[in-house]
């Protein structure tokens, strides 16, 4: 081809363009492309985002659900501005988010539930609008199924009644099990295989922190923003309201002369006497026909139902107290609702007991089984081997009928790291290697050392006394021995009573690799708080595990219901 005398010819540059033209028409839609795809993958996005919106409004009406024991209708079509019972929200619109050229939104119901999670099924979508006439060009859905849970919450303590336990869960009270006296504390006296919330009423339990939690005989107590509350049974006067009155829900225990103003800590239940630290004092009600008041009154006679071995609203324990200078300030307090008998902690590092003591459970005097109407030193006698230990930890234990009889009825303590034992021991629950009473009469007086089979002399840091069963924790270790016809020993086996202390095998069923941080033992049942989840094992025919079944359980067992996925400040 010729150039030209002044370039290119014609045909050359007009092909040239077309070249040209055609290279940046194909570069054009490439980037169309690319913007189309780009976009395309902006809109999924967005239906994805808000079918997970969807999904965490669901979660959110769970778990109110779960807060208030209030149902959830599972009939109701959620959308953005549907609240959790179905009614129309005056917040929010139909859209969660709303432009001139789109809108995204969804609708989310549930499919199916179970006893743990709720199946829901969203469906989401982003409409794009003609900006024209703000009408719908084009619509791009999404749909998906999640399982959304309910009650995550930790755990942090746990108390064991008679067929009951209740568990303090983020600064509320949950109970399970029996409840033919209303000792759930839900308003009714329908028994429960899973954990239910104690009702908070106005002017009772209604926007307040729950601390702490004791289950007594047919009723429980908690504190809550340094109050005391009680319910259930009140044929003694348990529940501290200046009344005989049984109550289905919570009452305020009457803040009587010396209690009010004072800080409250660790609260505890008997058969059917309740007790609380204040400022270092112990205040007790209810109950007193076997001393437990510890103010000198008792009768020793569980047939006589007299007013004057009762108390209906708290009164000052006697001869200790917030004495700090003597040492004498009440640091820890423990009894158990099958026990007649009461025990406490003073800053010193003695431990004092009072109330009933057939089996020497009181530990105060050799051979002495004479219930004490007021507290009794723990002997420190060479009687016994707790010498000048101090006592860092004290559980009360025992089994009782209906009429005058008490079987059992044992108390340990960990004093300098070791863990000690006295009272009754026909189940072998003292650890040390027998059934068989002292040859001074009906079980051991004064305290004596567990050291059989293994368990640790130093380090020990808790015990916890059940029905005729006892175990002891050093940080995440356990040791339990006595009584295991429920398979309270935890070893993955009923029956075969073990007199002294079986190491449980926390390797090989749910506490493997887990910490634990509490554990209480009752009525043929051990709980424990590891990892901020409650573990229960031992007897469950009233549902007391909390996993949901009737099924006596002999390892760890999780309380599915207070499983805890989301750190949490208190239990």
């Amino acid at each position: 081809m010729k150039q030209s005398r002044f370039g290119f010819a014609l045909p050359t540059v007009l092909m040239s363009s077309v070249i040209l033209m055609s290279l940046l028409l194909v570069g054009m839609q490439s980037v169309m492309n690319v913007r189309q795809g780009l976009d395309e993958q902006y809109y999924n996005q967005l239906t994805r985002e808000a079918a997970d919106a969807g999904v965490q409004h669901l979660e959110r009406c769970i778990n109110k659900s779960f807060e208030t024991d209030i149902p959830l209708d599972t009939t109701i079509t959620y959308r953005p501005n549907t609240n959790c019972d179905g009614t129309a929200s005056t917040t929010h619109t139909e859209h969660l988010l709303s432009t001139p050229q789109y809108r995204t939104t969804y609708t989310a119901t549930i499919s199916s539930s179970d006893l743990y999670t709720y199946r829901v099924r969203v469906q989401s979508k982003v409409d794009f609008i003609r900006t024209t006439n703000n009408s719908v060009w084009k619509t791009v859905n999404y749909s998906m199924n999640a399982d959304a849970s309910k009650g995550l919450y930790s755990s942090s303590k746990s108390a064991i009644g008679y067929y009951q336990v209740c568990g303090v869960i983020d600064y509320k009270t949950w109970c399970w099990g029996r409840n033919e006296d209303g000792q759930l504390g839900d308003g009714t006296t329908t028994n429960s295989l899973v954990p239910v919330r104690v009702v908070r009423d106005s002017g009772m339990l209604a926007g307040k922190a729950d601390t702490d939690v004791a289950v007594g005989r047919h009723f429980a107590c908690t504190i809550s923003s340094n109050e005391v509350y009680c319910w259930g049974s009140n044929e003694r006067g348990q529940l501290g309201n200046g009344s005989t009155t049984p109550s289905l829900r919570p009452v305020k225990v009457t803040q009587t002369t010396g209690l009010a103003g004072k800080q409250l800590s660790n609260i505890v239940t008997t058969e059917k006497t309740a007790c609380v630290i204040a400022s270092g004092d112990i205040y007790c009600w209810g109950d007193s026909r076997y001393g437990q008041l510890g103010i000198s009154v008792g009768i020793s006679s569980y047939s006589n139902t007299s007013s004057t071995y009762y108390r209906t609203t708290p009164v000052k324990v006697s001869t200790i107290g917030a004495s700090v200078s003597a040492g004498l300030a009440v640091t820890k307090i423990a009894t158990t609702p099958s026990a007649r008998h009461i025990c406490a902690i003073v800053a010193a590092g003695d431990a004092y007991c009072w109330g009933g003591n057939d089996n020497g459970q009181l530990g105060w005097r050799l051979n002495n089984y004479y219930d004490q109407y007021y507290p009794r030193l723990v002997t420190r006698s060479t009687d016994g081997d707790l010498g000048t230990r101090i006592v860092t930890d004290i559980a009360v234990g025992g089994w009782i009928t209906d009429g005058s009889s008490q079987y059992g009825g044992n108390t340990c303590a960990v004093a300098d790291g070791r863990v000690h034992c006295w009272g009754a021991n026909d189940e072998g629950q003292l650890g040390i290697g027998s059934v068989l009473a002292s040859a001074s009469g009906n079980g051991y007086t004064v305290p004596i050392a567990v050291t059989a089979n293994g368990i640790p002399t130093t380090g020990m840091q808790q015990v916890g006394v059940g029905y005729w069963h006892s175990c002891a924790r050093r940080a995440s270790e356990m040791w339990c021995w006595g009584q295991n016809y429920y398979g309270e020993l935890g070893l993955g086996f009923t029956g075969s009573r073990r007199t002294t202390p079986q190491k449980l095998p926390t390797t090989t069923n749910e506490l493997s690799g887990k910490t634990i941080t509490d554990m209480s033992a009752g009525v043929y049942r051990v709980c424990v708080v590891a990892d901020n989840a409650t573990y229960c094992w031992g007897n469950n025919d009233y549902g007391q595990i909390g996993d949901g079944t009737t099924v006596t359980r002999n390892t760890a067992t999780e309380a599915y219901f207070l499983r805890s996925k989301i750190p949490s400040v208190k239990f």
